[in-house]
């Protein structure tokens, strides 16, 4: 979650919650007075809340659903184009990226990535 649940009014065990649960609890977080990057990212994959319901509706996951591992790394799983805003392109430089399935190490040169963009909030 966030900034470790602080959005939320403090930690919350997302996987014991339905996606209907987790849809109320993103539209609050925006809202609270501290949170400066106004999101509402949850979760393993970091996502925020409409991406999540792109994602839920395009691949046809019930609210009711468990916010559990399985459905977090479902969600988090390759994008599919309709999920997508589009691609940006960047350059990173000496950073190291570490996904739950994989990791990527930059040796400190330039390397251009194309990232997907989903829509915020």
């Amino acid at each position: 979650m966030l900034a470790c649940g602080a959005y939320a009014g403090g930690a919350i065990d997302l996987i014991k919650m339905r996606l209907k649960q987790v849809d109320d609890l993103q539209g609050k977080m925006p809202a609270h007075p501290k949170n400066k990057w106004n999101s509402s990212a949850v979760g393993r994959n970091q996502i925020v809340r409409t991406t999540r319901r792109n994602i839920r509706e395009a691949r046809s996951i019930p609210s009711s659903a468990k916010f559990d591992r399985d459905i977090q790394d479902r969600m988090g799983a390759q994008p599919r184009p309709s999920e997508l805003v589009g691609y940006a392109e960047t350059e990173i430089v000496g950073v190291e990226v570490d996904f739950p399935r994989k990791s990527f190490e930059f040796d400190g040169s330039a390397t251009k990535v194309r990232i997907p963009v989903f829509p915020s909030q």
